[in-house]
């Protein structure tokens, strides 16, 4: 196959959208992520429930711990794409999921600008019984979240409604 490189334009976030094989028809730029904190676990909350394509900028020493910030939340499945230094000599995009691209960046750590896409929350097949969410629930990453921003994410990283993982949440 032959590797697509965006015509530069203006934008950063277009070209890598453009270029990163995720798709396009619905996107959100959410421009750097908060540093820590109540704001940084919301919006990373977001993220992992959005069906959309999210487009977010990154510093080079931050991303291997967005990446594991992302591999903890999102489906194993969900594509992600980190694209770096675009427009110039050592341009590149990377795709794979959270935990690849997390393996990838720990041993050799990304260099230049990056811009960092992660594609929509698919619909999972399955039926989730009631011990899958409560599971799913108990994650120790989940629990450092707001009962309601919980509740959010794993319906979404399971296909089900969020009123019904959110009854489950203050039952246990």
């Amino acid at each position: 196959s032959v590797p697509v490189v965006p015509v530069p334009g203006p934008s950063s976030m277009i070209a890598a959208l453009c270029a990163s094989g995720l798709p396009t028809d619905h996107f959100r730029f959410a421009g750097f992520l908060p540093r820590g904190g109540k704001s940084r676990s919301e919006e990373l909350a977001r993220i992992a429930d959005s069906g959309e394509t999210t487009i977010l900028l990154e510093s080079p020493r931050r991303l291997a711990a967005t990446l594991k910030d992302l591999a903890s939340l999102l489906d194993a499945t969900r594509q992600l794409c980190v694209a770096r230094e675009l427009t110039k000599l050592h341009e590149e995009f990377i795709s794979g999921t959270a935990a690849e691209l997390l393996g990838r960046f720990e041993q050799a750590p990304a260099r230049g600008e990056i811009v960092l896409l992660i594609g929509g929350a698919g619909k999972q097949a399955r039926e989730v019984s009631d011990d899958d969410i409560r599971q799913a629930l108990d994650d120790a990453e989940m629990r450092q979240l707001p009962p309601s921003a919980r509740a959010r994410v794993v319906a979404k990283r399971l296909g089900i409604s969020k009123a019904r993982v959110y009854a489950l949440s203050i039952d246990a």
